[in-house]
Order: C-alpha cells, then sequence, then structure tokens
C-alpha cells in the first residue's frame, strides 16, 4: 500500500510525499491552486476505480515523481491505463468541483471519445461518478478545514471491484 502525505504549508504551497511499503519514496512542494486538487481527483478517481496503473499505482510501483511529469511518457500513451486515466481525470475535475453534472459529464465525455473514434470505457458508470465526487468533497473539505503545518494522510488502496 502506498503511503502519501499532503501537508499544509502556507495558501500557495503543499508538499506532497508519498512512501511506498519498501520504505522508499519522495516529497516534494508544489503550488497548491493548480495541484492540489487534480491530485485529489486522481485519488479519489483511481481509488473508487480500483486503479492500479495510474498516477498513484505508478508511483507504488517504483516511479517518481519525475518519472510521471515527463520523462515516463510512454505511461500514459493512448490505451495505456494511465494515458485512459489522464483524459478522464480533467474533465472529471468538473464534476468534483461541482461544476458540471454527473450525467453531463458522462454524456459529453462519450461525444468526446465517440468523435475520436473511441468507446467509453466499461467501467466509467454513473456511480463510479457519484463515488468519485463523494469521496473528492471529503477529501478537500478536510484539506480546507486542516491549519498550515497539518498533514493530511491517506492510504492508496484502490477499491475492489465489486
Amino acid at each position: 500500500m502506498l503511503s502519501v502525505r499532503f501537508t499544509r504549508i502556507s495558501l500557495t504551497q503543499h508538499r506532497f510525499d508519498y512512501t511506498r511499503p519498501d520504505g522508499s519514496g519522495e516529497s516534494r512542494v508544489f503550488e497548491t491552486r493548480s495541484t492540489l486538487r487534480h491530485d485529489l481527483v486522481h485519488f479519489a478517481y483511481e481509488t473508487e476505480a480500483g486503479l492500479t496503473d495510474s498516477f498513484y499505482g505508478l508511483l507504488a510501483k517504483g516511479a517518481t515523481f519525475d518519472d510521471l511529469a515527463g520523462k515516463g511518457a510512454d505511461a500514459f500513451a493512448p490505451g495505456v491505463e494511465a494515458g485512459i486515466t489522464e483524459r478522464i481525470v480533467g474533465p472529471l475535475s468538473g464534476v468534483a468541483y461541482g461544476e458540471t453534472e454527473p450525467q453531463a459529464f458522462l454524456e459529453g465525455f462519450a461525444r468526446y471519445l465517440s468523435s475520436q473514434g473511441e468507446a467509453m470505457p466499461a467501467g466509467l458508470t454513473l456511480d463510479l461518478v457519484l463515488r468519485v465526487r463523494e469521496r473528492y468533497r471529503r477529501l478537500y473539505g478536510q484539506w480546507k478545514s486542516m491549519p498550515f503545518g497539518e498533514t493530511m494522510a491517506l492510504d492508496f488502496a484502490p477499491r475492489l471491484p465489486s
């Protein structure tokens, strides 16, 4: 299991640490405005969808921040789980942030994929989208309630398919 920690440094910065079961890991300071919410949507989606080969799963398997920031671009190629996840998480963020209705997201994403000659991923259902929205809401609420200097610790343990 991957242990993930987000530490609230200031209004503009946070530290993202992770530790693998073997004790290895990394720590980086990121700009909060653009990265934190995106990382939390990833966490919610990957966990609820039971994914193991997307951002958090790849970190757990040994990838580094640098690998996933472009040096390991093959991991995000079309048709690869991480690539599909990246294409989903961007528009899914609108649902998580309360800007897009879940059904509207699904319909719009299906239209987009159809225009690309692709089919909707089998597991991307309304139930999954609603679970992601709720998990994100809880995570972001927890983050917003934390004082500076506190850490939100999460375990990345993908949900097993029902």
